[in-house]
């Protein structure tokens, strides 16, 4: 499965939204510096889809805060 997500890093709180329209924004504590806020992504994303870490992958947009994720 590939889906389209949004981040915005530095929140208050980590979390995955599900808008109206059905895109997700990923909400993470920390910032971009060091590939931390793209582990968050992947962390957050392996418990919303409840399936193993190995399984997501971002295929594109790891400097940009619109990216495009592979889940096996």
């Amino acid at each position: 499965m590939i889906i389209e997500i949004k981040v915005k890093t530095a929140s208050r709180e980590s979390k995955v939204v599900v808008s109206e329209t059905g895109s997700l924004t990923v909400h993470t504590k920390n910032r971009p510096i060091d590939n931390e806020a793209n582990d968050e992504v992947v962390d957050l994303l392996t418990k919303y889809y409840q399936t193993a870490r190995s399984s997501i992958k971002i295929k594109n947009g790891f400097k940009s805060k619109h990216k495009i994720i592979e889940i096996n």
